[in-house]
């Protein structure tokens, strides 16, 4: 049948719909990606600060935490909002994240916590005590007593040591640290800095300290021995030591440093 013209103004409106439907689902498509960037640049913002507020009290986030208390309804992006808030919190920041899976009695978790890649006073400074930062000093006293025992000591024996320092284990109102028994057997193994496991087939229960997740990503196990080694003096040297300058090396090959000099190696 010939094409009347009444045939071809309704082909040219079709087109015309057609021209306008797809040029509306193109705004559409644009006015999405806009929404979906704005909310990742919100989310990503919203998760660094997160970050920031908790590492002021050394907490370790729960990844269930970041899906709980930042992205919400919007879990679906994790991987991508952590990956961005990763980059910004290293770039703008200083702050580097670590991933750990960190095991309880019943579960495995993962847990994020910030190593300040600028500030290196922790862990390249140990042998200074700073009075700004009181439990600092005592948690490398503690981290020093169980490397020292060969990596795990004993509740009693952790506090045989720190009763010989005047801290007992039942002090409840130290002027400098509060409830002694408390900072170390649960604020420290919250913070990851150690961790405290009962002893099978115990009774009463019995209780052994290894150091956490945090500690064993911040701490400089070289320093640490060459810290020990000058509060004993008397000629001691780092190889005094002889399980500890072992557990140093092996320490130096996984950071890549096996090929440089210790320190006061003589």
């Amino acid at each position: 049948m010939p094409r009347t013209a009444n045939n071809r103004r309704n082909v040219s409106e079709d087109e015309d719909d057609e021209d306008y439907t797809e040029a509306s689902q193109s705004s559409q498509a644009r006015q999405a990606a806009a929404n979906d960037a704005q909310i990742m640049e919100r989310k990503v913002g919203e998760l660094v600060q997160y970050f920031l507020i908790m590492e002021q009290n050394k907490i370790p986030i729960k990844r269930g935490d970041i899906s709980r208390n930042v992205l919400k309804d919007y879990k679906s992006i994790f991987q991508e909002v952590l990956m961005k808030a990763k980059e910004s919190l290293s770039n703008i920041f200083g702050f580097e994240m670590v991933e750990v899976e960190h095991s309880s009695a019943k579960t495995k978790t993962k847990m994020y916590f910030l190593l300040n890649k600028l500030d290196s006073e922790l862990r390249e400074d140990l042998v200074e005590i700073s009075s700004e930062n009181p439990k600092n000093a005592l948690l490398w006293i503690v981290l020093a007593i169980i490397f020292m025992n060969e990596s795990v000591i004993s509740e009693t024996q952790l506090w045989q040591a720190l009763q010989k320092l005047g801290l007992p284990q039942d002090e409840k109102n130290h002027p400098v640290f509060g409830d002694l028994k408390r900072l170390i057997t649960v604020e420290f193994p919250r913070q990851l800095y150690l961790e405290c496991t009962r002893v099978p087939s115990t009774d009463p229960a019995s209780f052994e300290f290894r150091w956490g997740e945090r500690a064993t990503a911040e701490v400089d196990k070289e320093k640490l021995l060459h810290m020990v080694t000058e509060i004993y003096g008397n000629n001691m040297t780092p190889q005094s030591w002889r399980t500890q300058y072992r557990e140093v090396q092996l320490w130096r090959q996984e950071k890549g440093l096996a090929d440089e000099p210790m320190e006061q190696d003589g």
